[in-house]
């Protein structure tokens, strides 16, 4: 991955735009309304691990890459705010 991700395909842009406002938008919600973190971090995960399989696809495209880091960060900080409970 590049320092400087690159979006070869226009309508990456729009997803990179959903994903990062989804991001922020879920963990918002999750944080006010103390949801079920662990909940959200294994979907974050899931998507994380979606986002792995198309990027190896893509290696050129870093729209996946991002989409992946940010699933990867977002679902393990979810995750470790709960992680008193699964312990």
């Amino acid at each position: 991955m590049r320092l400087i991700p690159v979006v070869t395909d226009p309508a990456h842009r729009k997803l990179l735009l959903f994903v990062i406002l989804g991001g922020f938008a879920v963990s918002l919600f999750t944080f006010i309304i103390e949801a079920e973190h662990w909940q959200v971090g294994i979907a974050l995960l899931l998507l994380a691990a979606l986002a792995y399989a198309l990027w190896q696809g893509h290696p050129d495209d870093d729209c996946y890459a991002i989409v992946f880091w940010l699933s990867v960060i977002m679902g393990v900080a979810a995750l470790l705010l709960d992680i008193k409970d699964l312990i």
